[in-house]
C-alpha cells in the first residue's frame, strides 16, 4: 500500500470509528506519519481529525516539536499532539466523581470549548510598553555557506533571512520577548538574540545548532530568561519572558526560540 493510500485510509477510519463497533488493526500513528500526510498533500482539517481520532505514539520533546514545525505541520495539529500525548497512558485522566442515579456526573475538567490555548507554540510576542505584537516565525532562513574560522579552530555558522528590514519595530531599547512552550520542554539553551548584519538582500546572524560548536562573536546579546509563575496554561503550558540586561542599539535583530527565527528592528526614538 502506497503512503499516499494509507493516510487516505486513516482518514476514513477517523470518520468511520463514529460508527459503533467498527474494528480496525492499525499502527498507531507517529511524527514520522504526520509530516509525510501534510507532504503528501492531506488537508490539515484531516490530518486533525486523523490525530484526535487515531491512536497515536507520538514524541514532544523539543527536537521532535522542532521537527514538526520545519517539516510544515500547522500550530493546531501540533497541539493537537500535545493534547493527544498528555492524554496517554502515561497520563491517565482522572474519572469523573459518580452522582445520584438520573443525574449528570459533575466534570471536574476545564471546559474545552476553546481548545488548547498554546498560542501556537511558536507564538512570540514583543512587548513594548503596553503594546503587544506578535512576531513572526521565519522559515525561509537558509545556512549561508560561508564559514569562517575564529583562533580556537571552532566554525562560525552564518544563517539569513531575506530582505533588509523587519516588519516590526519598536523605539524602546530594551523591549521584552515572551514565549510559550510545553511544559515538558526546558527552554535552558534553546533561545538566542542576536543582532543582524544588514546586507543588500538579507540579513545574516549566526546560526543556532544543536551539536556543533559555533562563535557566536559579538552579535549575541545577553539577557534574562524569567517564567511568568502566575501563568495558568492549558496541558502544562509554561511563558517565559527573555529580559535584555542591556540597551539594544538602533538596527535589526533576530532571536531564536526552539529552533524558529523571529526578527524585530529598533528604532532611534523620534524617527
Amino acid at each position: 500500500m502506497t503512503k499516499m493510500c494509507r493516510y487516505a485510509t486513516l482518514v476514513a477510519i477517523a470518520v468511520l470509528t463514529a460508527a459503533p463497533g467498527f474494528a480496525k488493526d492499525e499502527k498507531p500513528l507517529t511524527n514520522s506519519d504526520v509530516v509525510d500526510m501534510i507532504h503528501a498533500g492531506v488537508p490539515a482539517d484531516s490530518v486533525l481529525l486523523a490525530v484526535r481520532t487515531e491512536p497515536g505514539d507520538y514524541d514532544v520533546s523539543a527536537q521532535a516539536l522542532i521537527a514538526l514545525s520545519r517539516g510544515g505541520v500547522g500550530k493546531e495539529i501540533i497541539s493537537a499532539i500535545i493534547e493527544v500525548h498528555s492524554k496517554s497512558a502515561d497520563h491517565p485522566p482522572s474519572q469523573p466523581a459518580s452522582g445520584n442515579p438520573g443525574e449528570p456526573a459533575a466534570s471536574t475538567a476545564p471546559a474545552a470549548a476553546a481548545g488548547p490555548d498554546l498560542t501556537g507554540i511558536d507564538g512570540v510576542y514583543l512587548i513594548d510598553g503596553d503594546k503587544r505584537t506578535q512576531l513572526k516565525a521565519h522559515k525561509d532562513v537558509y545556512i549561508k555557506p560561508v564559514f569562517s574560522f575564529g583562533l580556537s579552530g571552532m566554525v562560525r555558522v552564518l544563517s539569513a533571512i531575506p530582505g533588509t528590514r523587519a516588519a516590526t519595530r519598536t523605539s524602546n531599547p530594551k523591549p521584552k520577548l515572551e514565549f510559550l512552550i510545553p511544559g515538558q520542554i526546558e527552554p535552558t539553551g534553546l533561545e538566542e538574540v542576536f543582532v543582524a548584519d544588514v546586507k543588500s538582500d538579507h540579513r545574516e546572524f549566526p546560526a543556532v545548532i544543536k551539536k556543533i560548536t559555533v562563535i557566536p562573536g559579538k552579535s549575541r546579546r545577553d539577557f534574562t530568561l524569567v517564567q511568568d509563575m502566575t501563568y495558568k496554561g492549558p496541558l502544562g503550558v509554561k511563558k517565559f519572558d527573555i529580559v535584555l540586561k542591556d540597551d539594544l542599539e538602533p538596527g535589526e535583530y533576530v532571536t531564536s526560540i526552539l529552533g524558529l527565527s523571529y526578527d524585530f528592528g529598533v528604532d532611534r526614538r523620534g524617527d
